[in-house]
C-alpha cells in the first residue's frame, strides 16, 4: 500500500524493471566492448583512457541531447519508443557484422590507437549514447505522470540503474563469461534491448510492426553466430587453433603451427610465449635464465611470477628445484598441462596477483624471475620501489632475482629500463642487465631498427658475479639458444637520467606507451598474415 492508503500502481514495478534493465545493459556493454576490442586493438594505457573518455562523453552527450530531443519529439513517451528501436537495431547490426568491420579496421588502421578510437564509437560510444537518455526521458514523463517529486522520482531511476549496473558486472563478469563464452553474452544483450524494446512498445500501445525490430535482432544473432564460425576456417591451411577462451583478463588462444611444429599461446592475439611440439620452449629467453640460476643447488626453492606455457617451469623442474609459480590467471595452469606438454608435478600453482603474493607470502626464495611483462602490458604495480622491496624480502640472503623487462629502442624505451633499473637500486639490490641473445651492445639502433625488445635484469642483495659461477648449459640445444658464458653483462652507456617509481607516481606506463604500441602493431601484422588468404 502506498501512503494515502492505495495501491501501489503497477507501473512503478515495470519501470523499476525497465530501469534495472537499463543500467545492468549499461555496465554489460561496458565489459562485453573490452573483451571484444582487445584482441583488436590491446590493452595499452591510451586504449583505457579512451574507452573511459568516450563513456563519459556518451553518456554526457545523452544527458544534454534529452531536453532538446524531448521538446523535437512531442514528448517522453515517443522519444522512448525511437530510442528503443533505435537502440535495438543499431546494435543488432553493428555486432551481426563486428568481424567483417574490425577486420577491415586492421586494413584501413596502421596506428592501433586509430582503430580503437574508430572501433569505440562506433560499437560502444554510440549504444552508451543512447542508454544515457533513457532515466532522463523517464524521469521527463514522470514529472508529468505521477505526484511524486522531481527529486524523489530521480532518485529512484538512478538508484534501480546503479543496482542493474552492479549485477550486471557480476553475472557478465563471474559466471556468463567465462563459463558460457562471448556469444552469451551477446545473446544477453540483444535481449536485454529487445526486452527494453517490447516493455517501450507496450508502454506508447504500438500495434503495427512491433515485431519486426525484435525479428530483426533475431536474425542478427543467427547472422554473428555464422560469422563466429567460419572465422576460424579462414585460418591459414597450416595453422589451427586447438584451444581458445574469453574471460575478463582477456582472450587465451593456444595456436598450432605445422609447419614450425609449435605451439604458441596468445593473449588478446598477442603471442606471449611458444613451445616445440616436444614441449620444450622456442624461446632463448627460457633457457638463459635457466642457465643463469643453474648453479643453485639441487632443491633450492624458486619462484615464477608468470606462468605463460610453463616452459621456464619445467626447465627449473629439470634441474631438480622445487618450483611455485604465481599468476593471475588460473586458466593458464590448465592450458599448460593440457597443451604444453608441463606436468602438474613440475610446479605448485598460486592463484593471485603477484604483487598480492609477495606481500603475504613469508616464504624465502633462492631465486625469483618476475616474468609478468608480456607484450604491451607490464605489472606496474610490481615494478615501483615499494613493490621491490617487497620481492627482495622474499629473497633468501644469497638470492637471485630475474626480471623479464620488455623496452624499445627508443628515448622512452630506455627511460623505462633506466628508471627500472633505478627504482631496483633505490630498493637495495645490486642490479645487471644480462645477455641472452648474444647481443654486443645494448641498444643498436642501426640493427633492430627502433623495435621492441625483451631484456634480463638481475638483481642481487648483494654483490654476485654469475660469470664466476658453475653455469649449467644443456648440450642438446642450439648454440643460439645461450648467450655468450663468458660475457654475461650487458653496459648502458647512454643512460638517460631516470625516474623514481613508486606506488605514488606509478608512471611506467608513460614510457612503455611506444613499446607497447609496437609490441600491438606486430600482433595486428602476424594476425593478418595468418588470415592473409580471405
Amino acid at each position: 500500500m502506498s501512503d494515502n492508503g492505495k495501491p501501489v500502481n503497477s507501473k512503478n514495478n515495470i519501470l523499476n524493471i525497465f530501469v534495472f534493465t537499463e543500467g545492468f545493459l549499461v555496465l554489460s556493454l561496458q565489459i562485453f566492448i573490452s573483451v571484444v576490442l582487445t584482441p583488436y586493438w590491446g590493452q595499452t594505457y591510451y586504449y583505457w583512457v579512451y574507452s573511459l573518455f568516450l563513456s563519459m562523453l556518451g553518456l554526457g552527450i545523452g544527458y544534454f541531447l534529452t531536453p532538446i530531443l524531448l521538446q523535437k519529439t512531442g514528448g517522453a513517451l515517443p522519444l522512448l519508443k525511437k530510442i528503443g528501436t533505435y537502440l535495438v537495431l543499431y546494435f543488432s547490426i553493428t555486432v551481426a557484422f563486428s568481424l567483417v568491420i574490425l577486420n577491415s579496421f586492421l586494413d584501413l588502421f596502421t596506428n592501433p590507437l586509430n582503430g580503437a578510437i574508430f572501433s569505440l564509437i562506433l560499437f560502444f560510444f554510440i549504444p552508451t549514447l543512447l542508454l544515457a537518455m533513457i532515466p532522463m526521458t523517464l524521469i521527463a514523463h514522470l514529472k508529468q505522470d505521477e505526484k511524486a517529486g522531481e527529486g524523489e522520482s530521480s532518485g529512484r531511476i538512478f538508484s534501480m540503474s546503479a543496482a542493474g549496473g552492479i549485477a550486471g558486472v557480476f553475472l557478465v563478469t563471474y559466471i556468463i563469461l567465462p563459463y558460457m563464452g562471448l556469444t552469451a553474452v551477446v545473446v544477453l544483450l540483444i535481449a536485454g534491448f529487445s526486452f527494453l524494446y517490447l516493455i517501450i512498445a507496450k508502454t506508447v500501445g504500438m500495434k503495427s510492426a512491433k515485431w519486426i525490430p525484435v525479428v530483426v535482432a533475431a536474425f542478427c544473432l543467427l547472422v554473428y553466430a555464422s560469422q563466429q564460425k567460419s572465422h576460424t576456417k579462414k585460418l591459414a591451411s597450416h595453422l589451427k587453433i586447438v584451444y581458445e577462451t574469453d574471460g575478463i583478463l582477456g582472450s587465451l588462444t593456444v595456436l598450432e603451427n605445422s609447419l614450425t611444429q609449435k605451439r604458441q599461446l596468445l593473449v588478446n592475439n598477442n603471442i606471449q610465449s611458444e613451445a616445440h611440439f616436444t614441449g620444450r620452449s622456442m624461446n632463448p629467453y627460457v633457457y638463459s635464465v635457466a642457465m643463469y640460476t643453474s648453479y643453485l643447488p639441487k632443491g633450492s626453492n624458486v619462484l615464477i611470477a608468470g606462468l605463460g606455457c610453463g616452459s621456464l617451469a619445467y626447465e627449473y623442474g629439470e634441474l631438480g628445484y622445487k618450483v611455485d609459480v604465481v599468476d593471475i590467471d588460473q586458466r593458464l595452469d590448465d592450458i599448460v598441462q593440457e597443451h604444453f606438454l608441463v606436468s602438474k608435478n613440475a610446479y605448485n600453482f598460486k592463484h593471485s596477483d603477484a604483487r598480492r603474493y609477495f606481500k603475504s607470502s613469508d616464504k624465502k626464495y633462492d631465486a625469483i624471475v618476475l616474468d609478468i611483462s608480456h607484450g604491451e602490458n607490464i605489472p606496474t604495480n610490481v615494478y615501483t620501489l615499494e613493490g621491490f622491496r617487497e620481492v627482495k624480502n622474499d629473497l633468501s640472503e644469497d638470492g637471485l632475482l630475474l626480471v623479464h623487462f620488455l623496452a624499445g629502442q627508443t628515448d622512452d624505451g630506455k627511460m623505462a629500463l633506466a628508471s627500472v633499473i633505478h627504482t631496483m637500486e633505490e630498493a637495495g639490490l645490486d642490479v645487471e642487465i644480462m645477455d641472452f641473445l648474444n647481443r654486443r651492445e645494448l641498444f643498436n639502433d642501426a640493427k633492430w631498427g627502433g623495435k621492441a625488445e625483451g631484456f634480463i635484469l638481475a638483481g642481487k642483495k648483494r654483490k654476485v658475479d654469475l660469470e664466476r659461477k658453475q653455469l649449467v648449459i644443456d648440450p642438446s640445444l642450439l648454440a643460439e639458444m645461450h648467450p655468450n658464458k663468458d660475457s654475461l653483462y650487458l653496459s648502458f652507456s647512454q643512460r638517460p637520467t631516470p625516474q623514481l617509481l613508486t606506488d605514488d607516481r606509478p608512471i611506467l606506463d608513460l614510457f612503455h606507451s611506444e613499446t607497447a604500441m609496437k609490441f600491438r602493431m606486430l600482433s595486428i601484422a602476424l594476425f593478418k598474415e595468418a588470415y592473409k588468404h580471405e
